[in-house]
């Protein structure tokens, strides 16, 4: 009787780092949390296929700006089946971060269309077994590849790594994973590195602190017009004057392309109230708002004395 043994195959592909000044280090620990990440990820995904987790290695090159090539070797042609479609897959899981923008899904279903542009590079996507559709917290709705949803379940930390750590690096300004041919796979630029954040860790929060999520309408009696990251508007909010930030970048390039804006026009938005509980005090206090997204806006009626007589 013969014994057939599968030869190990390899396939690489590169996680690059582009910097502000093109040099050619990085800080060691963004370097191991996001090749960590990485093998997660794809092991995440070795396990909602049932297919056995390929050997990962790290090569470094010679030459060119930093970036570390990863070799994934396996002898099973059903893995082999995976790393083709990683290719897919992991855009497919940085666009699920950046949907669900650092919060958890809403709802997650089976698909019942296959509307999504997302799945056409998939020859498995016209099968709406293989996709779910993912609702976000602003009640948007998309249509994922199941392995996808199911992975970033499992994974444990983005496909990057550390978001809050990658966000404080100056030198960053993007990273990117790229296959043998020196071609993009994904890409997220530092202004995206914020999605990245896993649904269970929010920005700049911790564990003493509560989310609270409304959707409201805001009155507006403070504009600011520059540096939405910093300036904060001013809103009444429940009879109270309140401070926050705005964080849809949607309205944002509303604004800087020329939208009119003035106090006492409204808005229907989703707003976020960050709450700390003090032990000193017993009580639970506000520590800041953020208004997520603006799903709606209303110009100001002009407003007419009454005719006394």
């Amino acid at each position: 009787m013969d014994l057939f043994i599968q030869e190990k195959q390899t396939r690489t592909m590169q996680l690059y780092f582009d910097t502000v000044s093109k040099v050619h280090e990085i800080d060691i620990e963004i370097l191991g949390d996001a090749l960590m990440s990485m093998s997660q990820a794809v092991q995440a995904f070795a396990s909602v296929k049932e297919v056995a987790p390929p050997k990962i290695k790290v090569k470094a090159p010679q030459k060119g700006s930093f970036k570390a090539v990863i070799e994934f070797i396996t002898a099973y042609p059903e893995t082999l089946g995976l790393l083709a479609d990683l290719p897919f897959l992991f855009p497919q899981l940085a666009s699920l971060y950046k949907f669900l923008g650092g919060l958890p899904p809403k709802m997650i279903s089976h698909s019942n269309s296959n509307n999504n542009s997302n799945n056409n590079s998939n020859n498995n996507s016209n099968n709406n077994s293989n996709n779910k559709t993912v609702t976000n917290h602003y009640g948007d709705t998309k249509v994922f590849n199941i392995y996808v949803v199911d992975a970033y379940a499992r994974a444990p930390k983005a496909l990057f790594g550390d978001a809050e750590r990658l966000i404080k690096e100056d030198e960053l300004k993007a990273i990117e994973i790229r296959g043998d041919k020196e071609e993009s796979i994904v890409r997220v630029a530092k202004e995206d590195f914020k999605t990245l954040i896993p649904c269970s860790k929010l920005p700049e929060d911790n564990d003493e602190e509560i989310i609270d999520i409304k959707e409201t309408e805001l009155a507006i009696y403070k504009v600011a017009f520059k540096d939405f990251k910093k300036i904060k508007w001013g809103f009444i909010y429940s009879g109270r004057t309140i401070n926050a930030k705005i964080l849809d970048v949607v309205f944002q390039k509303r604004i800087q392309e020329g939208q009119a804006v003035k106090n006492g026009d409204r808005i229907k938005a989703l707003l976020r109230i960050v709450k700390r509980f003090d032990p000193k005090l017993n009580a639970v206090l506000i520590k800041k708002y953020e208004v997520l997204k603006v799903l709606d806006y209303y110009p100001r009626r002009a407003l007419h004395a009454p005719d006394l007589f």
